[in-house]
């Protein structure tokens, strides 16, 4: 986030934090993550030029000891390039063994300090091309540092005009306020949200004041209670109306919220409207155990518990009970239809497909149909139980055998 900076202070000024009362800088959020941040790039930069100067500084005493040994093994082999020279002259004067001996014998000692040289010079470039990178390096981590600092001191220069970040932007903190209410809803009275969208809403609400077990009822036959609640051990049934402002609760709503408290086992009950009450809705919980939050108590509840959390979250929150209500009327619609479903194959006839009652296989045209099927194949086959006579000794017994068993 790249923020502005006014020219309040020097380059190299500092401004010492100031301690603020809670109360007051309630919404520094984001001021004190970009403060953090920058706090911990500045630890960053700290460490990284305090290791940048360990490095050059090892590199600075081991460059000079490497140049020395350089300059020493140059100057020594300047000295054998003399003497190989004088034993090669010897060797074309005098063509002894011991002289080509002692030629060979230069020439191999010079050629390996040479490579030696080399390997060393190589050495010594690397070592100067890391000492130039650890300096840039240095160079632009104490300007990052020069930079993460003013940032500092920019934060603490706009927390002591009275500022905090807003959103990317140095606002007050009434003006802060004020758009924080225009969000949750406070400056319309909650009127953009719908009935349903205030109860859950509510709920959130109940849960930030320390209530547990917090469940919002069915929309319909819900007897009178919005949510049920949960706090130090007693049930607490809620009832919640958006109404207009001049539009005052009655004594009938009360009513149905004490009438419902027995069906849900509480022992306390909460009715929330965005407007008031009436003087004879007043006079009838003088005696019961209930609390009336008007539009004044519910605003003050939500500036208390909820200005001070991350707004979206909250309707994010609403947003995720909406879309599992609407899963639920979903489910219950496609169960509804399957039980319909169900009921109607029982009064279908498996047969023909006509009408016929639930507690019969088929209709009674099938049955009849099957009852005259049945007695023509018993009469095709002979078998007439209502002519039937008994038998005579002599008579054929496997005839009997045969149609009694039938």
């Amino acid at each position: 986030m790249k923020v502005e900076r006014l020219n309040v202070l020097g380059e190299n000024e500092t401004v010492m934090p100031k301690k603020y009362d809670n109360s007051t800088f309630i919404y520094t959020k984001e001021s004190n993550a970009l403060l953090s941040k920058y706090q911990s790039e500045k630890s960053g930069l700290e460490s990284a030029i305090l290791n940048d100067e360990q490095k050059i500084f090892k590199l600075k005493e081991y460059l000079p000891k490497r140049e020395f040994q350089n300059r020493d093994l140059s100057s020594r082999i300047e000295e054998l390039k003399n003497d190989f020279s004088d034993k090669k002259n010897d060797f074309k004067n005098k063509k002894t063994f011991r002289n080509f001996f002692l030629v060979i014998k230069l020439f191999f000692i010079l050629s390996f300090r040479k490579v030696q040289r080399s390997f060393w010079m190589c050495v010594i470039r690397i070592q100067k091309f890391r000492l130039e990178r650890n300096l840039r390096l240095q160079h632009d981590h104490q300007s990052d540092l020069v930079s993460v600092k003013s940032d500092i001191s920019f934060i603490y220069s706009q927390r002591q005009r009275g500022l905090e970040l807003f959103k990317g932007e140095w606002l007050s903190t009434t003006e802060i306020q004020t758009i924080r209410e225009g969000e949750i809803g406070i400056t319309d009275n909650f009127s953009s949200m719908t009935p349903r969208e205030f109860e859950l809403f509510t709920a959130e609400l109940l849960k930030e004041m320390g209530y547990y077990d917090v469940v919002v009822t069915p929309e319909k036959g819900d007897f009178g209670t919005d949510i049920v609640a949960k706090k130090d051990g007693i049930t607490t049934a809620v009832q919640c109306k958006r109404f207009n402002e001049n539009n005052s609760v009655g004594n009938r709503e009360i009513q149905q919220l004490l009438g419902s408290m027995k069906y849900y086992h509480a022992s306390h009950a909460i009715f929330v409207t965005t407007s008031y009450y009436t003087p004879q809705a007043m006079e009838q919980t003088k005696n019961a155990s209930i609390d009336l939050w008007d539009k004044d108590t519910l605003h003050g509840y939500v500036k208390k518990y909820l200005l001070k959390k991350n707004i979206p979250e909250i309707f994010n929150a609403i947003d995720n009970a909406k879309q599992r209500d609407e899963e639920k009327r979903t489910e219950a619609r496609i169960r509804a239809e399957e039980k319909r479903e169900r009921q109607r194959d029982k009064t279908i006839c498996p047969i023909c497909g006509g009408r016929k009652q639930k507690t019969r296989k088929m209709c009674y045209r099938c049955k009849e149909e099957r009852r005259r099927e049945r007695k023509r194949e018993r009469e095709d086959s002979g078998y007439y139980p209502y002519d039937w006579s008994p038998p005579s000794w002599d008579m054929d017994w496997d005839d009997f055998n045969r149609r009694f068993y039938r």
